[in-house]
């Protein structure tokens, strides 16, 4: 078996498909030149193979170069001296694995000088602190020197004698003069030493009231302090520990819930705001419960007791928030992608999404919850987008092993649907029976059911219905980033957390943070002049902002504002509203200038007899603008029964003093 010669390489005759060429002889029989130049092209040959070996002819004469050292793939021919394949050049291997050694080398030289470098500075300094220590143990060890006599004796320069006190004096000394000059000379001592005792009574006291503000600072100032409304100052600590987008929202979501909450007086040190918050922080960053009891000074059941009973609050306060929009919502805020694919039939859009959960002790309820798609136990839940993508349902949680079918068959999203209403889901939902007894139509994307691929209408229908149902799966991913406890495996008391069933309740705290993630679709949603207003509404989560609009009518604002989820209320107000008619056609006049509603338009018409003026807030058929104008009586066409006074409207002739989009 033939090898190649080259250090590294390793091609065998067997597995390389390659050529192998032999290292070139001298060919002294065909005149000089041609001698010297193979002797050339065969030293250049050894030195670009670089083997330490190459000396013994028989190494040289037995083995080859593969063509994997050649640019073209082979050597050149012995004439083509400028080719670069007249050399091997390629992979060689050689030159810079000695290169990189001897790089290595050098690297692992400096790293052992910079270790000893370390190791004797190290060395130096322990040295030189126990000749420190020894020296300062060696002062301490000195005896301190005893004072046995003081002398107390000055000169006092009026009289030119010597003042003593000494105890050495004699008793006479004591008995005469002694006792003045006695007098005279602590009195001198003490106002001598005055100054000095000051400077040392200020520098005492100076250090007394150091200490007292470092004991002050230990133990009053760096006190732990559970988060409060003091610690979310910001919106932006607001939007990382809850979700929610300012202090406002915030407080609005807590007033709306707390005193519905079941709070056991005495039994927290916590205020209901402390208790809002944690629940909170749990949802948006999944915080173990240990955790939060060590955030907020409180014992671990104390967590457990006060997010169950906030939970339970939060479900019944704010699931009623994501309900199922009308269809007249629905066609008159239809996005465009929906109208060019599907026109204005899209009700909902389906989708079930897991969330993954500790393995559970029970045998029965481990099978039941183990995900075949996840491999993994996970929770089960339905979910249902709107076109505009607003979530209008909420499912209860299934064990992952329930199929999509099955949770939409049996979760109640069916008995939603009207007839005409159409259904986009995932192939996975084969429900277009279920679906059809409702009168709905279910859009599903095609299968080959067999067949090799898709016809070309197939494929343009489900790219259709792909381009649309992504949707749902976007608000699900924006759902599971802002509250991460969709995102880890859910604790097994998270999940039995319930009213009065034992059964799977984990989409309390889906619907919670669905409840706040929602945002209001208007159905009139792009004029000027809209005033907004925080209104506690709907969504997978807890609220956001709704758009109320109020409507300017020649430069002068109306007072009354309206809300557009009820559009069938009717308001005297000077017919100054938007009514959501559902077709065009003939309305019953009414007395005392009552408002009536006929084919979208609202209109204020005066006690028939003869001709009436009619003048109000109107929508041209086929328009999306609102308009405000009067109708004179030569638009409006009797009919031949007085008595009931019938008028039949005709869109012609009014004034456009309206608003623009």
């Amino acid at each position: 078996m033939v090898h190649c010669i080259v250090v590294g390489c390793g091609s065998k005759n067997g597995k390389h498909k390659g050529k192998f060429h032999c290292i070139p002889k001298i060919i002294s029989n065909q005149g000089e030149e041609h001698e010297e130049l193979t002797r050339e092209r065969r030293t250049r040959w050894i030195s670009a193979v670089s083997r330490g070996d190459t000396k013994e002819k028989r190494v040289l004469e037995s083995e080859r170069v593969c063509s994997l050292h050649f640019v073209s793939g082979k050597a050149a021919a012995v004439w083509d001296k400028y080719n670069v394949d007249w050399v091997p050049t390629v992979n060689l291997g050689k030159p810079k694995d000695l290169q990189r050694s001897k790089e290595k080398d050098l690297q692992r030289e400096a790293v052992e000088c910079r270790a000893e470098r370390a190791k004797d500075r190290r060395k130096r300094s322990l040295e030189r602190q126990e000749m420190e220590a020894a020296k300062k143990r060696k002062e301490l060890d000195k005896s301190g020197s005893i004072v046995q006599k003081i002398d107390f004796c000055i000169d006092d320069s009026s009289t030119g004698k010597l003042l003593c006190s000494e105890p050495s004096c004699s008793k006479d000394f004591y008995d005469g003069e002694c006792e003045t000059v006695g007098e005279t000379t602590l009195h001198m001592v003490e106002n001598s030493t005055s100054t000095e005792d000051f400077e040392i009574v200020c520098e005492g006291s100076s250090n007394t009231d150091t200490q007292i503000n470092e004991f002050n600072y230990m133990f009053t100032s760096s006190v732990y302090r559970a988060p409060d409304e003091g610690f979310f100052d910001s919106s932006d600590k607001i939007r990382f520990y809850t979700g929610l987008p300012s202090y406002e929202v915030l407080m609005v979501v807590f007033e709306h819930v707390a005193p519905h909450v079941a709070r056991k007086h005495g039994s927290t040190i916590l205020s209901s705001f402390q208790e809002f918050v944690m629940v909170l922080m749990k949802l948006r960053l999944d915080m173990p419960f240990q955790d939060l009891a060590y955030r907020f000074v409180v014992s671990l059941s104390s967590v457990s007791r006060i997010f169950t009973s906030w939970i339970v609050a939060m479900d019944s306060r704010l699931s009623c928030f994501i309900y199922w929009p009308n269809r007249d919502q629905l066609w008159k805020t239809m996005p465009t992608c929906f109208q060019y694919t599907f026109g204005q039939k899209v009700t909902v859009i389906i989708d079930c999404f897991e969330v993954f959960i500790e393995k559970p002790s029970n045998l029965l309820a481990r099978a039941q919850t183990f995900s075949s798609y996840k491999h993994h136990n996970t929770i089960k839940v339905l979910i249902g987008i709107t076109p505009q993508g607003t979530i209008s349902f909420v499912s209860q949680a299934w064990g992952g092993r329930t199929s999509d079918k099955f949770i939409a068959e049996n979760c109640g999203i069916l008995d939603k649907l009207v007839p005409g209403d159409t259904v986009i889901a995932d192939r996975g939902f084969t429900i277009s029976e279920s679906v059809g007894l409702k009168s709905g139509k279910l859009v599903i994307p095609a299968f080959t059911k067999g067949k090799a691929q898709l016809d070309p209408v197939d494929v343009e229908r489900s790219r259709g219905i792909a381009s649309v149902r992504i949707h749902v799966e976007r608000v699900i991913g924006l759902l599971r980033r802002k509250y991460t406890i969709l995102e880890e495996p859910v604790d097994t008391f998270v999940i039995s957390i319930s009213l009065s069933s034992s059964s799977l309740s984990s989409d309390k705290f889906e619907a919670t943070g669905d409840s706040v993630e929602n945002p209001i679709q208007i159905p009139i949603n792009r004029y000027a002049n809209c005033v907004p207003c925080v209104v506690l509404k709907e969504s997978l989560g807890c609220l956001w902002l709704q758009e109320s609009l109020s409507f300017v009518v020649n430069g002068e604002p109306l007072q009354q504002q309206h809300a557009f989820q009820k559009p069938d209320k009717t308001a005297d107000n000077d017919s100054h509203t938007y009514h959501n008619g559902t077709k065009f056609g003939t309305a019953n006049t009414r007395d005392n200038a009552a408002l009536v509603s006929a084919g979208g338009w609202w209109y204020n018409e005066t006690k028939c007899s003869g001709r009436s003026n009619l003048n109000g807030a109107y929508r041209r058929p086929g328009n999306s603008k609102l308009h405000w104008g009067r109708l004179d009586s030569s638009d409006a066409v009797y009919g031949s029964t007085p008595s009931t006074s019938e008028m039949k409207i005709r869109p012609v002739n009014f004034s456009e003093s309206y608003l623009t989009n």
